[in-house]
């Protein structure tokens, strides 16, 4: 979140919400610039990995867990990693491709409540399922944009890169806070 904020996708943004879609989903905030744990329109931590989704939560289905279980249940057959299903996706596979619409359209649901709570000026998302944008991403961003129309959807522009340049931010940012002395 920190990096995306600083050097990234949400550079230009004060109020932001970050996922990481990957081995598992997480989250953070962004409000006013500062990392938000106990803002009202969060869930306690500002987690979402485990709010209630479908038969279970939002971690069952927002991870690569959840998106192997989401092919398998729309009738895939042999066993494939996430990689894989955004490379038949991209060879122009119209099954890979429903897969991934399918997920960005259940993530999508999953989101809209959260962000209208939270309202940020935009949603950074990353993690290695990100990497399949091209094919998740319209669903996502229409169905966002039908209920969330000032939330600006993004595909991270640092990913694994976010971390190391978001932690080179927090001398700076303990820094601007006085002592608690």
């Amino acid at each position: 979140l920190l990096g995306e904020a600083w050097l990234g996708a949400a550079a230009d943004c004060r109020d932001v919400i970050c996922l990481t879609l990957g081995t598992g989903f997480g989250s953070a905030f962004l409000r006013g610039g500062h990392v938000a744990e106990t803002d009202p329109g969060l869930p306690p931590g500002g987690w979402l990995y485990n709010q209630p989704c479908c038969d279970g939560i939002a971690d069952d289905w927002f991870s690569t867990r959840g998106l192997l279980r989401m092919y398998f249940e729309a009738g895939g057959t042999q066993p494939i990693t996430v990689r894989e299903l955004s490379e038949r996706a991209a060879w122009g596979d119209p099954f890979s491709r429903r897969v991934l619409a399918e997920f960005g359209s259940r993530l999508a649901d999953f989101l809209d409540p959260h962000v209208g709570k939270f309202r940020p000026e935009c949603l950074v998302v990353g993690g290695n399922i990100a990497k399949a944008w091209d094919w998740l991403s319209p669903t996502l961003v229409e169905k966002l944009a039908a209920t969330q129309p000032c939330v600006a959807v993004r595909k991270s522009a640092l990913f694994e890169h976010a971390a190391l340049l978001g932690s080179a931010t927090l001398p700076l940012r303990y820094a601007e806070q006085p002592d608690a002395d």
